[in-house]
């Protein structure tokens, strides 16, 4: 390991703790955190909320990394809950191997589910508006799906730089708030 390599290295230890596996060419932490081989924390927040991460070119979620890396592997028929029902919150402490029918019978599940669709519309659905990298008003897209398709990406990629405040393509994209 470099100098810096070691640096980061103790830097994710002192941040992180020191429970930590190395899986599939990451180190993964119990606190949910995931670092790639530089070091760097890696994770991106999909359409439904759960979190991507990508390791030799392949994709995971981000929660089944962090149980097989401390528990081994996820039987088949098998599926992680996230105890509390937040989708992003992947500490190893918030995570249970459960059957999909306990999955979909977690009181706290239906309970989150049912009110956190009350009055609301498929979140795809939601307008998109466009600035140039001045902050000048471009256009509004009527839904993420129709964003994407016109600025050429994917609408996972739409979402992320909504939520980041990145620019894309020479624009930036934002949740249309009026």
């Amino acid at each position: 390991m470099s100098k810096i390599e070691n640096e980061r290295f103790n830097e994710a230890i002192k941040k992180h703790g020191k429970d930590f596996e190395k899986y599939k060419n990451l180190i993964v932490f119990k606190d949910g955190t995931i670092l790639n081989k530089f070091f760097k924390k890696i994770g991106a927040t999909g359409l439904k909320g759960y979190i991507y991460v990508t390791s030799n070119h392949k994709q995971y979620l981000a929660h089944r990394i962090i149980w097989e890396a401390f528990n081994g592997k996820i039987p088949d028929g098998m599926q992680i809950d996230h105890i509390n029902t937040i989708r992003d919150d992947n500490r190893l402490e918030n995570l249970k191997l459960v059957s999909s029918k306990e999955n979909a019978n977690n009181p706290l599940t239906k309970k989150h589910m049912s009110e956190g669709n009350k009055g609301k519309t498929n979140h795809l659905k939601k307008s998109i508006r466009c600035c140039n990298i001045k902050g000048e008003f471009i256009c509004v897209f009527d839904s993420i799906t129709t964003a994407a398709k016109k600025i050429g990406c994917s609408s996972t990629t739409i979402v992320n730089h909504c939520n980041s405040k990145k620019v894309l393509n020479d624009l930036f994209v934002s949740f249309n708030s009026f």
